[in-house]
């Protein structure tokens, strides 16, 4: 597979994926060519976050791991490129944040009525204008703009359910119930401008795009499993926990919490809380969702399968099914880390590109 790298193609692109939590910044280069299954990995660099200064703050920790991790991907990454002959530059870098650097927030949009109506296009561009301007002022309020100090990284349609029922097709039916998911992702201001500078210096000519981790999750799940209505999406890093559950179809925002600093397995009472108490604060059996698909660097680890499904049963009552969607899902080859198949294959299925509810969803056209 890709023999010939340096032979271009039109439907050739390298991007930079870059993948940033509290404990540690993961810098990677990936070919992808459209006719090809998954992306391959030609490069990679982690750099930790860490830092002298006790007194620093995480924040200003990230944004220095940052500025080692793009000299890295300046010096030795460009250079592997030179190595394999590849001649073109990368033309995006795609960027991932996790909480709690990032917030990942769920806003519905609702009509509804005691008599049926019918759903059209002008309801549902209606519906759409309504919510992009609500999520506009939400983002730039004083609370968050000001005080905050947080500016929105993406505000993407996640979701289309008419009465209840998850549709990509709705036109031609009656309703009593039209819901609109909006997903409105920020982060903090300084951390995206930091991006920005390195980007500018590194690869000024490439394309920048910046989400959470969740929403970047959500839309690589969506596309491999369209039918899943009910579901809990985790991620693990090695300081926290982010969760978000779909209900009904539709997602709601995330939360975050953190979690004991060691690997996770079955005799770890204090990891095994952590996660029992997460699970707890999301509801009982009823209200948690039985499918549960978890993302982390640790997925190959055997016993994370046995101590999310424990840490969920503690929690409800009742038996949830577990899925390491890193190595079940979104890649074939071992030597991609886990931590880096989600976000590699949103980059090599173009799933940035279309997020409105024209484009993403499919429904306008």
């Amino acid at each position: 597979m890709f023999s010939f790298l340096g032979s271009q193609h039109p439907e050739d692109q390298l991007g930079v994926i870059v993948d940033i939590s509290t404990s540690e910044i993961t810098l990677a280069i990936f070919f992808s060519r459209e006719s090809e299954p998954f992306p391959k990995l030609l490069w990679q660099h982690n750099e930790l976050v860490t830092s002298a200064a006790k007194e620093t703050s995480v924040e200003l920790k990230v944004r220095a791991a940052i500025q080692r991790g793009f000299s890295a991907l300046s010096n030795s990454g460009l250079a592997a490129l030179r190595k394999q002959n590849i001649r073109k530059l990368p033309e995006i870098v795609q960027v991932s944040i996790c909480g709690p650097l990032s917030y990942t927030v769920a806003r519905n949009m609702k009509v509804s009525s005691d008599q049926p109506f019918k759903v059209t296009q002008s309801l549902l561009k209606e519906l759409e204008n309504k919510a992009t301007n609500e999520a506009k002022s939400f983002s730039t309020s004083s609370l968050l703009a000001k005080d905050l100090n947080l500016t929105t990284l993406s505000n993407s349609t996640a979701g289309l359910s008419v009465n209840g029922y998850q549709t990509y097709f709705p036109f031609k039916s009656t309703a009593t119930e039209v819901v609109l998911c909006q997903v409105v992702t920020l982060a903090s201001k300084e951390l995206v401008a930091e991006l920005e500078g390195q980007r500018d210096k590194v690869l000024p000519k490439a394309r920048l795009d910046v989400d959470s981790f969740m929403s970047v999750y959500l839309r690589a799940l969506v596309t491999i499993s369209p039918k899943t209505t009910e579901a809990c999406l985790i991620n693990l890093t090695d300081e926290h926990v982010e969760m978000l559950l779909v209900r009904d179809s539709l997602p709601q925002s995330s939360i975050f919490s953190k979690v004991t600093l060691c690997q996770p397995n079955m005799g770890n009472s204090a990891y095994k809380q952590d996660l029992t108490t997460m699970f707890k604060n999301a509801g009982d059996g009823l209200a948690m969702p039985r499918k549960i698909f978890s993302h982390s660097k640790r997925s190959t680890d055997s016993t994370l399968k046995p101590c999310l499904e424990e840490a969920a049963k503690s929690a409800t009552g009742i038996n949830h099914q577990v899925s390491l969607t890193s190595t079940e899902f979104f890649t074939n080859d071992a030597m991609i880390p886990p931590n880096l198949a989600c976000l590699a294959y949103v980059f090599h299925k173009d799933l940035y590109e279309d997020r409105s509810l024209e484009e993403y969803r499919n429904v306008l056209k």
